[in-house]
């Protein structure tokens, strides 16, 4: 009833605008072959920004974060591509996966930190299991942010630590930076 509201024909008129099906599992099989693409609303001030994270689903490590004033899609387009430039690889060689296939719809920065495995508490003194070695304390993490500055330098210490300090588990207790060499 749609299409033929929106002056199409027959059904296959239809099925050809319809979205190729997605893959049903999309497999990393090395560094900087999957990237998981996560838009995230950050509080600063009186506003949101949106924080753009791209992580290699193969060493879990953070590639890439930008914050935007507004969210573009062009602007997400430009990231990746510059993303890809400064990683030495075409564009064409890796795939860009989006959680949820909804590109454009912000999570909160909780949502970020827990889909990257980083337990929501201040201090760790436990360990995973016997042969894990003691998780570090991370950043605090911050209810919101007073400005713009402090939004920037929250994450990209957050960054640092994730990449080079935080043990994975999945990826055999080592810290995401060294699998992505």
């Amino acid at each position: 009833r749609v299409g033929r509201e929106r002056g199409f024909g027959p059904d296959t008129e239809l099925r050809k605008l319809a979205p190729e099906p997605r893959p049903e599992r999309t497999v990393a099989t090395a560094p900087n072959c999957v990237w998981m693409l996560t838009t995230h609303a950050m509080p600063v001030e009186t506003t949101d920004r949106y924080l753009h994270v791209l992580v290699d689903l193969f060493s879990r490590a953070i590639v890439r974060w930008r914050f935007d004033a507004e969210m573009s899609m062009s602007d997400i387009a430009e990231f990746v591509h510059q993303t890809c430039q400064l990683e030495g690889i075409r564009t064409e060689e890796v795939t860009v996966y989006v959680p949820g296939g909804i590109l454009g719809c912000p999570s909160s920065l909780y949502d970020l930190i827990r889909s990257l495995g980083v337990v929501h508490s201040l201090i760790w003194t436990v360990k995973d299991a016997d042969s894990a070695p003691p998780r570090p304390a991370r950043p605090a993490f911050p209810a919101s942010f007073s400005t713009v500055e402090a939004s920037d330098l929250w994450f990209e210490e957050f960054v640092s630590w994730y990449n080079t300090v935080y043990y994975r588990a999945d990826i055999g207790y080592l810290h995401p930076s060294d699998v992505h060499a």
